[in-house]
């Protein structure tokens, strides 16, 4: 994508920015096909007759833990219809000009609301808002966010509309995370969610938006933007996006990446290393091309362990194989 230092310029004036049209609508219905057959077994639709029949009840996964019986919704799914996703180039280009660094993966998860048996919306009219820094850390925020914050990167893949259930934030929050993080701990909340129960009373400018965009929009926004999840207008529809955390290679102490080398996602790990590109898997903790760890003996190494591993970028003159 074209960098002007506008989309950075943009991002730390709200704490987030939106990119339309970033991935084909076909990839997204592609995506959506097979999220919705991890999640509702099917297509949406079959499973919303079975509930109004009274044949299938919730409550519904909502993607943030795992599911049972070896469904994964966590990256990666082992689908390449949503794993390929995170190969998008612009996507990572956003990210690295945010970052003013090349970014390194935190997590990535499908993540699910379904209207009718939705609850993750706060019955407290002003409740509800929290920031999403701890997710992957426990070091408290700064009141410098670039030094510190991570991005959540939110691929939508369908339509959002305003009864959607759209996520609503407060553009320009994330400047304020450290004192409202002070805040709620003077209140006795946990200083370790991000939750800040209601904003009664507090110096904020509270002009809120709401996140909703076309399927294949890209919302990157700061992991100390306070936001909060809003009822279904439309009960009988369902959000489903598919989220990407990734922070800065260069200030990795405030968060750290999800372990995808342990041994339950290994077998669903291989196949993504071995078709996708050199920058992904960097992202994902391999050394960039160039780096002296690719000598002949462990290129031999990588073409065994991954057969069908294209690793002519990593060949060089110095390691004898260009």
């Amino acid at each position: 994508m074209d960098s002007t230092g506008r989309l950075r310029d943009d991002f730390f004036r709200d704490g987030y920015v939106v990119l339309p049209d970033v991935v084909p609508r076909a990839a997204c219905e592609a995506a959506l096909r097979k999220a919705d057959s991890i999640f509702y077994g099917g297509p949406y639709e079959d499973w919303l007759r079975a509930f109004d029949a009274g044949t299938r009840a919730g409550p519904v996964p909502d993607g943030v833990a795992p599911l049972p019986n070896g469904r994964r919704t966590h990256f990666p799914v082992g689908d390449a219809a949503i794993d390929r996703l995170i190969e998008n180039e612009r996507i990572l280009d956003a990210a690295a000009e945010i970052l003013a660094d090349e970014p390194f993966f935190c997590s990535a998860h499908l993540f699910s609301r379904t209207g009718p048996v939705d609850e993750r919306f706060s019955l407290d009219p002003d409740g509800g808002w929290h920031f999403d820094h701890f997710n992957h850390g426990l070091l408290p925020p700064s009141d410098a966010p670039e030094d510190c914050q991570y991005l959540n990167v939110a691929v939508y893949l369908h339509d959002v509309g305003p009864d959607d259930a759209p996520t609503e934030v407060i553009p320009g929050s994330h400047r304020h995370a450290a004192r409202l993080a002070t805040r709620a701990h003077d209140l006795g909340l946990s200083e370790a969610d991000g939750s800040l129960g209601d904003l009664a009373g507090l110096d904020l400018d509270r002009r809120t938006t709401f996140a909703v965009a076309t399927a294949g929009t890209v919302v990157v926004y700061s992991s100390l933007l306070l936001h909060r999840a809003r009822r279904f207008r439309d009960p009988r529809s369902r959000r489903m996006l598919f989220a990407i955390s990734v922070g800065a290679r260069g200030r990795g102490a405030f968060c750290r990446n999800e372990n995808l080398f342990s041994y339950e996602v290994r077998d669903a790990l291989r196949p993504v290393l071995t078709w996708t590109t050199p920058r992904v898997r960097t992202l994902l903790g391999w050394p960039p091309p160039g780096d002296a760890y690719y000598g002949a003996r462990t290129l031999e190494l990588l073409a065994r362990m991954f057969p069908g591993i294209d690793l002519a970028p990593y060949r060089t003159p110095a390691n004898g194989r260009d």
